[in-house]
Parts: C-alpha cells; structure tokens; sequence
C-alpha cells in the first residue's frame, strides 16, 4: 500500500507532501507509515505514529528468512498472554540502538504467541542463532525472520532452504535520500544451486 502510494504521487509529479502521505497511510494500515519514512523510525500507536531517529549505521550483514508457512495477526494476538508481555522501558530499548547494533537490546513480545501458534518458528529461530548470527528475531507478528550478523557456515542458506521451505535474502539497512528518488532495492530471494 505505501509503495502504491508514494508511486502515484511520484508519477504525478509530487502533488502530496510526505507529511499528507503519512496521515493518508495510516487510515489504511498500521505499518504502512513507516514505509514513507526516511528509514529510521521509533513508532508508537499501532505502528502509525512516527518519530524520526537518526539513521542506523551501516549494516550489510541483514538476512531475512520467511518460511512458507503464514500467520495471521489475529491468531498471534489470540495467543497473546499480556501477563507476559516485557516490562521493558522501550525508551530505553531504543537507547540501546543509539549506542549501535552491537549494544542494542531487541525484544519482541509477539514471538512468544507466534511460537505457540506454530512450534516449529521457534525451532527455526533457535536454527538461525545456532548458524553463529548475532541476533535473530521475528519481525512482527511473524512469519519472517530477521537475521544481523556474520554466520559460521556458508552453506547455511541452502540448509535453510531445503529443510524448512522458505525464502531467504540478504539485505542491508538502507535510508531513503532526503530528496526522497529512492524508495528501495529490488532484492532477489536466494537461489540454491540445482
């Protein structure tokens, strides 16, 4: 939805200050907001509330892993026990990101439930770190993982592949331009050798 957005603005030359965008964007959805960002956002509310945060380092060692298997938001949060959910500070959560990914803290309360709904996410996650990745966490309420770090095994990939039926690709941070030209990076799933 915010790709469909922000092209037709762009194709009709930019008619809609980001700003209108943004307030449009989250009428349609939670997490759309955030793709008409610069890239780096704390977000509050469902998601649509955007505080803009000075851009991440450089990160090119970013993976994502989505198994095939989906899941709905409403499931995760019919699992959900609020009595467990983190007593975190997420103001200082977000500190921790300040000081680099090497001292961030992440959390993801929504991970516990997704676990519940379909065990096996929690058996690829442990799969994940045991590769030799720094931090792996689901995104959301799931299916997707994501991976920060430099694996032991280069052959992992494939492993992966095979084993839980899922999609893989290596990524990087990336902030949007402030002339705004840029919205992404096509990125190609990873292709196992036949």
């Amino acid at each position: 939805a915010a790709t469909t957005l922000f092209a037709i603005n762009q194709f009709a030359g930019r008619p809609v200050p980001p700003k209108s965008l943004e307030e449009w964007s989250a009428e349609l959805g939670s997490d759309i907001t955030f793709f008409l960002s610069s890239g780096t956002c704390y977000c509050t509310g469902r998601g649509e509330v955007l505080h803009p945060q000075p851009n991440m380092e450089p990160c090119s060692n970013v993976w994502l892993i989505k198994p095939e298997q989906g899941l709905s938001t409403p499931t995760v949060f019919k699992n959900l026990d609020y009595d467990m959910l983190s007593d975190e500070d997420p103001l200082e959560l977000l500190d921790s990101f300040k000081k680099g990914l090497s001292k961030a803290r992440f959390l993801n309360d929504l991970e516990p439930p997704a676990f519940k709904a379909i065990p096996q996410l929690k058996t690829i996650k442990e799969e994940i770190l045991a590769t030799g990745f720094e931090t792996a966490l689901m995104s959301g309420s799931g299916t997707t993982f994501f991976a920060i770090g430099s694996p032991s095994r280069t052959e992992w990939p494939l492993e992966f592949v095979q084993k839980w039926d899922c999609n893989i690709w290596r990524t990087e941070f990336i902030n949007r331009p402030k002339d705004g030209n840029l919205w992404y990076k096509q990125q190609e799933p990873f292709d196992p050798p036949q």
